[in-house]
């Protein structure tokens, strides 16, 4: 009979959903984790409508009435367009700028969720959408549609109902060009950075193999798919397409039932839809002829901020790969470059192209940049010539957009961002203080002084010229930019308007001569550069005389990609280019085109359609309306005659052609769309007529919900040792965890239970977190029950534990983070009564104190289930002490590094490294072998645990835990107070690898062929071959003689092998195969079938 052991104790117990990190204590299961960094706090107010909620802080009242203005007209919109209406009230979390959304604790999984949770986590499909404001309305406008699209298209997926979201959410996998490119496609149908995208993406083949699209590129593929969609078949096809993905749970099933064919026979069409209409237009050339000043730009890099030195020999610009920005100064006569500034990480998120922003002093001799840093806004100066970086915090503004220098270098002209508003200041260097020169809700970017300093030229989306305040209003927009001339200082409040052409957008203004200007327009639907020449005439004369302002362009330019940035030096009348083409970002510095040495550029066939387009909305906008909220409908005083006749209409009940409460909206705007009265079901579009603000006070929400088959412990703790070489397994096991949280997740609550299937080896679990400042706190409170054997007798045990934790963690940046926890645990053991002797002995009862400490570092990125690329690692220490006794001190150290590399594409080599001791009047034993979440099929062919390996008797281990991966042998092949591991695994995910079309299968998606190779050892005293070791021999005792054998076991054991893993039902499946080498002897392979990740 098998003789397990009893003490079963969670000194540690977290459910994954938590931040308590376990260390070695059932294997390699190791929390890591991201951070959110808390710089401010955030006071939050809301306005509350019919449909939905916008939450906003502090300065962000006129963005939330933007927002709310905005939202009440699209929503409708889209869920018309879907024929499908949102269950739930729609909260809208508008942010200032994206560092301030990042500060939040919004989608923050503590704990790395996805590695241990191996049947995967519904998080129930909620109403919350997130915005941020980066000084552009039309991005914000598409964050907006795009976002409730989001929302919509969830719930048509993976439904309300919770019970429909468990099934959904584990069932439907789709292409990440599917979700990302609809979302895309929703929140804006296309646009000329869209099209200058897609036409490079289609005319460099980077879109020939659609399936291995990732990123980006996944994005705007999927946009162009999806837009193909519509053009071809009509809009109407795709909510058929998203209801009957539901249905079938497959994406291809579903474009195969309505359209008639399946998604590889559409990728083929929709790439000669695409190929016919650029190909035609190819005529122009894409690049400049001369002036490459990288020969062979990154792929994955993204180019921007090309700043040219205005004394000549520099040209400056950043780069940034997932985040890790630098800043770049390339020496045009050597063409050497060098890296003068490097900061933040690589990671996961929104990426944010916005900073650092870069200017060059007038003298050439000095780089000026901005950075935004622990949530506000750093000015740097970087002297090129003493290499001296000086630096000082920039306060009064949100963000800086763009900044140029006075021709004297002691002002600059921003464009920044003050209560959530793009607008034009000057700040005079010296004493620090600035002037607002424009003050409204139009977007003014790109400034620059002209004229010596006495003028500022700069792009605005603003529909008036005049400079008085304007709050928000339905026509103070513009949907192009022009360019206007403002006087400095300010001598009248009225701007010139430069622009010739309307419904184009002129941007990046730069002066060149003293009436010559340069920009970039996309009159032909391409960015290209024009020159501009303004000049002046008499207006009128009364006491003064008045000029008026005009100008007249001619094209420099005539590309087939467009210019992204462009940047003028007047001391050498060179230009600095930014194109992307072939998918990369090349840079070029070049002399200015001569005026008239290119041809006109030809409108594309998009760009004829835009202009038709928005000189039609632009004169549907100038109608008046009148907008009347649906709550005042219920009386007539006051309302329009006609609309009070179409309401007696509505009152009158038809049951033949009966309009529900619903539609009753509708077909009022339908009637009186004419009249142009509109009924909004919102007061946010009914004029002035705003709700009260309300102030946000805390509410919870369920959010989390888990229901799982699991084969491991659910606690993060040692096994308490009970005298030999016996470590229980788990088994078969249920999980059940409900998680609920307010509205920003600062504040959750997690509750959990699992169930054994003997019922006696139960835990339950409790915790509660606070996440709203910088420092997160948590406090836990777990209780286990436990029935086992004792070990050496016969005796039938049950222990009682409860444990109270509580956490600190302190994170300096996203990706690096200290935690300290203080725990009490007190642990009950009852010999259950077989006979008189164990119905007489005592209770035994133990309480522990223990204090941890980590260090924890995680900048790794997902490319996959089970990919990943980058490095994380965790270092730790550990003190306990039992109350009730002396001399049981025990500490523990440890390490475990993980790197992981990237080969090609998905292809990816992981590598770790694993090591941990104890030391102290108490010890803690290590079991090598095995790999974590064993199920094993075949106990009769080889045990799980090997108890023939010998524990050394005269070590006090107070605790025991396994030591994995080490594959080709069963649990306990080497043993004691120390163990170090060394593993490596090539991952190779084969068929979205190989096969060049979408894979809706998670099965085939997630498929991967695994070979390994481990290396590793577990021993007593300073190194593996001190002699210590307690399976160095072999102890023979028959009483009256003893016999000790010398085993001569090498400490250092290996095993190699290769492995499949896949996703079936949600779960990560591993089948390895493995040999394990002893003493230089290859064993017999051992089959092992679990159910974890990574490692």
């Amino acid at each position: 009979m098998s003789r397990q052991k009893g003490f079963i104790a969670g000194l540690f117990f977290l459910l994954t959903a938590m931040n308590a990190g376990a260390q070695f204590y059932n294997g390699h299961q190791m929390t890591f984790g991201k951070n959110r960094v808390q710089y401010a706090d955030f006071f939050w107010n809301f306005y509350r409508f019919d449909r939905y909620d916008v939450y906003f802080n502090q300065f962000g009242t006129e963005l939330a009435q933007y927002t709310a203005k905005y939202a009440g007209e699209q929503l409708p919109a889209i869920e018309s367009f879907f024929d499908y209406t949102v269950d739930k009230r729609l909260i809208f979390l508008v942010y200032n700028k994206l560092a301030d959304f990042r500060q939040g604790n919004i989608g923050l999984i503590t704990g790395n969720d996805e590695l241990n949770n191996l049947g995967g986590v519904t998080r129930i499909i909620n109403n919350k959408v997130s915005l941020y404001f980066d000084g552009n309305h039309r991005h914000f406008d598409e964050q907006i549609r795009g976002a409730i699209a989001e929302v919509i298209l969830n719930e048509m997926l993976y439904g309300s109902d919770l019970r429909e979201n468990i099934t959904n959410t584990t069932l439907i996998n789709l292409p990440e060009w599917y979700r990302s490119g609809l979302i895309s496609y929703l929140g804006r149908e296309w646009s000329i950075e869209i099209d200058n995208i897609v036409r490079d993406g289609i005319l460099s083949g980077r879109y020939k193999r659609f399936n291995r699209l990732e990123g980006t590129d996944a994005l705007y593929a999927g946009h162009s798919f999806w837009k193909f969609i519509a053009d071809r078949y009509g809009k109407s096809v795709i909510p058929n397409i998203v209801y009957l993905t539901r249905i079938n749970k497959n994406a291809s099933t579903a474009f195969l039932n309505v359209l008639g064919f399946t998604v590889r026979d559409l990728a083929q069409e929709w790439l000669l839809y695409y190929q016919d209409q650029y190909y035609r237009a190819q005529d122009a050339p894409a690049l400049p002829e001369t002036g490459k000043i990288i020969r062979h730009p990154r792929k994955k890099l993204i180019y921007y901020q090309v700043k040219i030195n205005p004394a000549a020999g520099y040209i400056a610009w950043v780069t940034n790969l997932n985040g890790r920005y630098k800043i770049w100064l390339y020496n045009e006569k050597t063409g050497k470059k060098r890296c003068i500034f490097r900061k933040e990480h690589q990671l996961d998120q929104i990426q944010d192209y916005s900073y650092p922003v870069l200017a060059w002093n007038p003298t050439g001799q000095i780089l000026s940049f901005f950075t935004e840093e622990k949530g506000g806004i750093r000015f740097y100066q970087y002297n090129i010539a003493t290499k001296e970086l000086i630096s000082r915090n920039f306060l009064y503004f949100e963000k800086v957009l763009d900044v140029g220098y006075s021709p004297d270098g002691l002002k600059l002209v921003l464009s920044a961002i003050q209560k959530g508003k793009s607008d034009i200041y000057v700040h005079t260097l010296a004493s620090a203080t600035s002037e607002q020169i424009t003050n409204d809700v139009a977007d003014d970017l790109h400034p620059r002084f002209i004229q010596g300093g006495k003028q500022i030229l700069f792009s605005s989306n603003r529909s008036s010229d005049s400079l008085t305040v304007m709050s928000a209003c339905d026509q103070c927009t513009r949907a192009t930019f022009d360019l206007y001339l403002a006087q400095y200082p300010l001598v009248s409040d009225v701007l010139t308007n430069l622009s010739e052409t309307a419904y184009t957008d002129n941007l990046q203004p730069a002066e060149r001569s003293r009436n010559e200007f340069l920009y970039l327009s996309d009159k032909s639907g391409i960015f290209n550069r024009y020159l501009g020449r303004f000049d002046s005439t008499i207006s009128f004369v009364d006491t003064i005389i008045h000029y008026r302002y005009f100008s007249k362009s001619v094209p420099l330019t005539n590309y087939s990609r467009g210019i992204l940035e462009q940047d003028y030096s007047p001391g050498t009348g060179n230009i600095a280019d930014l194109i992307f083409n072939n998918g990369r970002f090349n840079i070029f510095s070049h002399e200015t085109e001569v005026p008239g040495s290119v041809p006109p550029p030809v409108p594309t066939p998009y760009r004829t359609n835009l202009t038709a387009q928005l000189r039609k909305n632009d004169s549907i906008a100038r109608i008046p309306k009148t907008y009347i909220p649906l709550q005042m409908l219920g009386s007539t005083a006051g309302l329009p005659k006609l609309l009070d006749s179409t309401l007696n209409t509505t009152r009158q009940v038809d049951i033949n052609n009966y309009v529900f409460e619903e539609e009753k909206i509708n077909y009022l705007n339908a009637q009186l769309a004419r009249q142009n009265i509109v009924i909004t079901r919102d007061s946010a579009n009914a004029g002035s007529l705003w709700p009260r603000v309300r102030i946000y006070e805390t509410s919870f929400y369920t959010n989390y919900i888990v229901n799982q088959i699991d084969f491991t412990f659910l606690n993060a703790s040692y096994q308490a040792f009970t005298g030999g070489a016996v470590y229980y397994n788990p088994g078969f096991n249920m999980l059940f965890k409900l998680g609920t949280n307010d509205l920003f997740e600062d504040y959750k609550i997690i509750g959990g239970v699992r169930f054994a299937t003997d019922f006696d080896s139960n835990e339950y679990l409790l915790s509660f977190e606070n996440l709203k400042k910088r420092l997160d706190k948590q406090v836990v409170f777990h209780r286990q029950v436990f029935k086992n054997y004792l070990y050496d007798y016969d005796y039938l045990i049950k222990t009682q534990t409860h444990q109270v934790m509580y956490i600190l963690r302190y994170p300096f940046s996203q990706v690096f983070a200290v935690k300290g926890t203080a725990s009490f645990r007190h642990d009950r053991t009852v010999l259950l009564a077989t006979d008189v002797r164990s119905l007489e002995s005592p209770n035994y009862v133990r309480s522990w104190a223990g204090l941890k400490g980590e260090v924890i570092f995680d900048n790794t990125r997902s490319l996959g289930l089970n990919l990943y690329s980058g490095t994380r690692y965790k270092v730790f220490g550990e003190y306990y002490k039992q109350i009730n006794e002396k001399k049981t001190d025990l500490w523990v150290l440890g390490v475990d590094f993980r790197n992981y590399v990237r080969i090609h594409r998905s292809l990816i080599w992981a590598t770790r490294f694993a090591a941990s001791t104890s030391f102290g009047h108490a010890r803690l034993i290590y079991y090598l072998g095995s790999v974590d979440n064993w199920i094993n099929i075949f106990p009769g062919k080889y045990p799980t645990f090997d108890q023939s390996v010998a524990v050394d008797p005269k070590v006090n281990y107070a605790y025991q835990t396994l030591a994995t991966d080490m594959r080709g042998f069963t649990q306990n092949i080497r043993n004691g107070n120390n163990f170090a591991l060394i593993n490596n695994e090539i991952r190779f995910p084969v068929f979205r690898y190989i096969l060049n079309r979408p894979l809706s299968s998670a099965f085939l998606n997630n498929f991967q062929i695994v070979g390994f190779a481990d290396v590793g050892s577990a021993w007593t005293g300073l190194s593996p071959y001190s002699g210590k070791n307690a399976y160095d021999k072999q102890v023979i005792d028959r009483g009256t003689y003893k016999v000790i054998i010398q085993s001569n076991r090498d400490p250092i054991v290996a095993g190699y092998g290769f492995g499949l893993r896949t996703q079936v039902l949600g779960y990560f499946i591993r089948l390895d195969w493995a040999h394990g080498i002893e003493n230089k002897v290859i064993l017999p392979r051992i089959f092992y079938l679990s159910l974890n990740l990574d490692f």
